[in-house]
């Protein structure tokens, strides 16, 4: 009882506010001598104030959603140029790294040959001890250069190591990829194991070799080379969402269809958003097709090469031609309702080879879900 007189009493308020805001007006228009009276009913208020109302709540919302599309381009950046700066990090350390292998094989180089003029002169002028703490002091800086040598080696395969990790869990097969970038020789070798693993327990006279020759040399660039194609090889992945909205209204795989009621089979994922939201590359490439696709409506579709594409469905506008090249986070049209739809939404695809994949595991992949 206590709760339907509250209600009651609230309803009534209500009423008087709106009596009170939305009274009965007139607009006066005076002009040569002559008074022109437009009377404003209080529904015809009513209709134009809530207009407003949701037009300005429109306003914020769209705004927001744009400065939120915004802050999430320029983090993605500045993932991409941290990313970029570590592997410039790395290069340069490897830079470093030769250059003072290349100090040390000239250090070694006149130990070895002091060493064999006083041998062929029959002098004793350098005393043993004089020779075993030059040796000593040789062994000592070839043991921080491999230390050194080892700690970019490991650096170098995590990072390889995370970045196959990535590809991998999109559901990509990493094998058949790095076949076909002609990659498999270079990776073979740059994951032939870290050469300059820590060894205990084991001994022997030292015997100064050469540095930055052989294995130790090779490995090393081998493995930097194969970091930086794989690289190349992920900014051409679809990592990225097609439009800001995380509300997937639609998944992948079997559902029933919005127009028949059976089942049938989703090649991709439904994201809703606003009439006219800018649609974006999930990842650069070229287009491929451009115009009116039957179910799709308007649809374009970007190939990003290794036999992976993209396709982006029910758009109102499209903002790209055929052959055009797009980079990643590019307008390549806007969300509508073209084609076989039921609402304002953009259908998005990924294909590898022509065969459907599940969307969601890409934007998991790139940290979209």
């Amino acid at each position: 009882m206590d709760l339907q007189r509250a209600i009651k009493q609230l309803m009534k308020r209500c009423q008087a506010w709106n009596k009170k805001l939305f009274r009965e007006r007139k607009i006066l228009i005076i002009s040569d001598h002559n008074i022109l009276s437009i009377p404003l009913k209080p529904r015809l208020q009513q209709v134009t104030f809530f207009a407003v109302a949701l037009f300005l709540i429109w306003s914020f919302y769209s705004n927001g959603r744009f400065m939120a599309y915004q802050g999430i381009i320029a983090k993605k950046e500045i993932e991409v140029m941290r990313s970029n700066m570590e592997n410039q990090e790395l290069q340069q350390l490897y830079e470093s790294l030769h250059g003072e292998m290349e100090g040390m094989n000239s250090f070694l180089d006149e130990i070895k040959k002091t060493t064999n003029v006083k041998s062929k002169e029959g002098a004793s002028a350098a005393p043993i001890s004089d020779k075993q703490s030059s040796l000593k002091t040789a062994a000592q800086m070839r043991a921080q250069m491999v230390e050194l040598q080892g700690g970019v080696s490991r650096r170098l395969l995590q990072y390889t190591a995370k970045m196959e990790g990535t590809i991998a869990s999109t559901g990509l097969k990493l094998d058949p990829l790095i076949k076909r970038r002609g990659l498999v020789k270079m990776r073979q070798l740059a994951l032939r194991g870290n050469a300059y693993s820590e060894k205990t327990n084991v001994g022997g006279p030292y015997v100064p070799v050469s540095l930055g020759s052989g294995k130790q040399k090779d490995n090393l660039r081998q493995q930097m080379d194969y970091l930086m194609a794989l690289t190349k090889l992920m900014s051409e992945i679809p990592f990225g969402r097609p439009i800001q909205s995380h509300h997937i209204t639609s998944g992948f795989g079997e559902r029933e269809d919005p127009f028949t009621e059976g089942h049938a089979m989703h090649t991709g994922v439904d994201f809703q958003g606003p009439y006219g939201t800018p649609i974006r590359a999930t990842a650069a490439g070229t287009v491929i097709s451009a115009g009116q696709a039957g179910g799709y409506g308007n649809m374009v579709e970007v190939s990003h090469g290794n036999g992976i594409t993209t396709r982006y469905g029910h758009m109102k506008d499209i903002s790209v031609r055929e052959g055009q090249k797009v980079a990643l986070g590019a307008v390549i049209g806007t969300q509508g309702n073209t084609g076989r739809s039921s609402g304002t939404h953009v259908h998005y695809e990924v294909r590898v080879e022509g065969k459907p994949q599940n969307p969601v595991l890409f934007l998991r992949a790139g940290g979209h879900v």
